[in-house]
């Protein structure tokens, strides 16, 4: 393609004449070479001050650089206000002195930071560029110095160390789910706790250094801090205690009960020769079991400060319950039985032997499920309390008992948090627990249903379990089928 030049009319026009090459390039307003560009000192010029370049009569205004496009596009009314389009745009200069600067902020700080001495080996005046910046640190330093950085500005390394530990902090506070980091800290005025009695200092030193070293010791707690995991308040803590205290008190009978039940069960024996010594066994020691489920409910926190009848109604309702989770604390896993009080393992063949085989499936199947779930006695002493205070039919003030219920609750679920901070297991552990109290319920039916199932067979029962048990008021002349019921069953 090859371009000639005529001037026509005062006007520089551009013809294209086309040749048989073959090679086609195109041409725009864009591509002129810089003879082309027409400037403003040109057009108020002499020679042009006769030309109209502006059109107002149509509103339609056209430019050189439109004319050279074929007047294919149009322009607003008004005249422009910005450079014409072939105009060169003045650009703001960007110098190497700005880019070593901001490249060098870093390699100044690590200087001071590390106290380093560097040493030219091109003769100390070497000019910083982005070669020379890598070769000659010593020069290099210089350079920073000499454009203002000063050393006494920058941040010590502890400084920046402890930011860093900050904002790593932060960024794990971050990640935590709401659910896991609220918790409620309203304590009612009924549950506030004094501190445990001389005794039970014992009972906190093994709670810090036997029963759960690792929510006290000093480095989980300082993660658990940094987790946004809230600890265990004083008045939790002496809760804890005082509930393990009178666990580990009211575990076993004493030694003057044990000894009188033992020598009943040697005369019953040797006066009756067809006794059901397998049944007095147990019933006589479930006796044992459940006074001193009433005694530990009695120590509870909250436990005086309900009405007497609804003390008397949660007494009875939760003691089966409750001795449901000393059997699953007592329980053998190696032989599968249950060890009682006196140290002697009661198996499925005890059981059958008392008349109770339909119940000791689910219970044995209760305890091994309890057995799995590794509890400790802190778990136990927190359950055993949720279970007291639980909402039990016939309730004078259930609100009052569903407070207190919760509070213990909340603890649980703090001691927990707590406890297993660090684990997987933490998530489902307290979901686990809390579903126990639906197995406890029904195994506590069972046992109303056996007791009453023996009533309806002539079994007598001791009379303080028909009393706390509700079974002394069950005719058995009433239920004359549902005794041929059950013996056929």
């Amino acid at each position: 393609m090859r371009r000639r030049w005529s001037n026509n009319g005062g006007f520089q026009t551009l013809r294209m004449l086309e040749e048989s090459s073959s090679e086609v390039t195109s041409s725009s307003a864009l591509g002129l070479p810089p003879a082309m560009v027409m400037s403003p000192e040109s057009l108020a010029s002499p020679e042009y001050s006769n030309l109209e370049l502006w059109t107002y009569e149509d509103g339609i205004a056209y430019s050189t650089a439109q004319s050279l496009l074929g007047n294919a596009c149009t322009m607003p009314q008004q005249p422009p206000t910005q450079p014409l389009p072939s105009m060169p745009l003045p650009m703001p200069p960007t110098t190497p002195k700005s880019e070593n600067e901001s490249m060098s902020s870093g390699f100044f700080r690590r200087s001071v930071t590390k106290n380093a001495v560097y040493i030219c080996k091109f003769g100390h005046a070497c000019e910083m560029d982005m070669y020379m910046r890598r070769k000659c640190q010593e020069c290099r330093l210089k350079k920073c110095l000499a454009v203002g950085m000063r050393p006494e500005c920058v941040v010590p390394e502890t400084q920046c160390a402890q930011k860093r530990k900050e904002k790593k902090a932060q960024r794990e506070k971050d990640k935590l789910p709401v659910s896991t980091t609220t918790v409620d800290d309203h304590m009612p005025p009924i549950m506030q706790c004094d501190p445990p009695p001389p005794e039970a200092a014992r009972i906190l030193e093994c709670l810090q250094h036997e029963v759960v070293p690792r929510f006290l010791s000093e480095k989980l707690m300082e993660q658990n801090r940094l987790k946004n995991i809230p600890p265990l308040t004083p008045n939790q803590q002496f809760l804890i205690a005082r509930l393990v205290w009178y666990q580990d008190g009211y575990e076993q009978p004493s030694e003057e009960d044990l000894k009188r039940v033992t020598q009943t069960w040697q005369s019953a024996d040797e006066e009756d020769e067809d006794s059901d010594m397998p049944f007095r066994q147990i019933t006589e020691m479930t006796i044992l079991t459940v006074q001193l489920i009433v005694e530990f409910a009695k120590g509870l926190p909250g436990f005086s400060k309900i009405s007497q009848p609804d003390q008397i109604t949660l007494l009875k309702a939760c003691s089966s319950e409750v001795m449901m989770l000393r059997v699953a604390r007592r329980y053998d896993a190696a032989t599968d039985s249950v060890l009682f009080a006196n140290n002697q393992a009661y198996t499925r063949d005890n059981y059958r032997k008392a008349g109770m085989a339909y119940v000791i499936e689910d219970l044995l199947h209760f305890c091994r499920c309890m057995y799995s779930m590794s509890m400790d006695n802190v778990h136990y002493a927190l359950l055993t309390a949720v279970v007291i205070f639980s909402d039990r039919p016939g309730l004078e003030q259930p609100q009052l008992v569903e407070e207190i219920q919760r509070y213990y609750l909340n603890t649980l679920r703090v001691y927990i948090m707590n406890q297993h901070s660090a684990s997987p297991r933490c998530a489902v552990l307290y979901a686990k627990i809390l579903s126990v109290l639906t197995e406890l319920r029904t195994l506590g039916m069972q046992n109303s249903n056996m007791c009453i199932s023996l009533k309806l067979k002539n079994r007598k029962l001791p009379p303080f379990l028909e009393e706390i048990w509700d079974v002394a008021d069950v005719s058995t002349t009433a239920s004359a089928p549902a005794v041929d019921g059950a013996t056929a069953l």
